[in-house]
């Protein structure tokens, strides 16, 4: 009986070896799924909130006085659409935002200038971008460049006076990174300037102007397909 029982037990205990080294080779042979790279092509739409950096002033051109420059106002969302391709760790695309909130500045009086109530408004921003990128696992970083547009109002006496209102054409740079947090969903982080150029101001003085340039930090979420 009790040699019976010993075979018993050895066969058993030779199944049990031998499931368990099945199953070493079975998880082997599965890919990590931690080693698989991220995926980041594909169409993407985003939305941010930017907040404004640097500020704006009016200057005399003839006697190069310049206001104090008014510091830039106002969060503004943005929103993106592109389309990325994705060559092993390398990433490029184009995109399109807008910003329909507008930025506001208020330059204040210096020496020998003044203005009583300035303002400057910078609204409707829209940029067109070229991007490339760096795919580090769940983590891109990235560099754009491209056109830039956006309406532009400068007024005086508490808006009563307005001495511009157009448009204007300029460029816009930034970098950027986003970190991947689920399936087709990252969160994201980016900071560009745009330059819209100097507008001229007539109305206010015949030589003054002011250069319309801007800093935005932007965070937000990302969904791609």
């Amino acid at each position: 009986m009790s040699y019976r029982s010993g075979r018993f037990l050895a066969v058993l205990l030779a199944c049990c070896l031998g499931a368990g080294a099945q199953a070493e080779v079975t998880a082997a042979q599965q890919p990590d799924a931690s080693a698989i790279p991220t995926d980041w092509s594909g169409m993407r739409f985003e939305f941010a909130l930017a907040t404004p950096r640097g500020g704006n002033f009016w200057r005399e051109g003839s006697s190069d006085l310049e206001l104090v420059p008014g510091d830039w106002r106002n969060v503004a969302p943005v929103f993106s659409i592109g389309r990325d391709w994705q060559t092993g760790m390398l990433t490029f695309g184009a995109h399109l935002s807008f910003a329909p909130r507008p930025h506001l500045a208020f330059p204040q009086d210096a020496e020998f200038i003044n203005c009583a109530d300035c303002a400057t408004q910078v609204s409707d921003v829209l940029t067109l971008t070229a991007r490339l990128g760096l795919a580090a696992g769940k983590t891109l970083l990235f560099a754009d460049a491209g056109k830039a547009r956006g309406s532009v109002v400068a007024t005086n006496l508490f808006g009563l006076l307005t001495y511009a209102d157009t448009s204007l054409s300029g460029w816009t740079i930034g970098v950027g990174a986003e970190r991947q947090i689920g399936d087709g969903v990252s969160l994201s982080v980016r900071y560009d300037h745009i330059d819209l150029g100097t507008l001229p101001l007539p109305d206010y003085l015949p030589t003054g102007s002011t250069k319309i340039e801007l800093d935005r930090m932007q965070v937000g979420m990302t969904l791609r397909w």
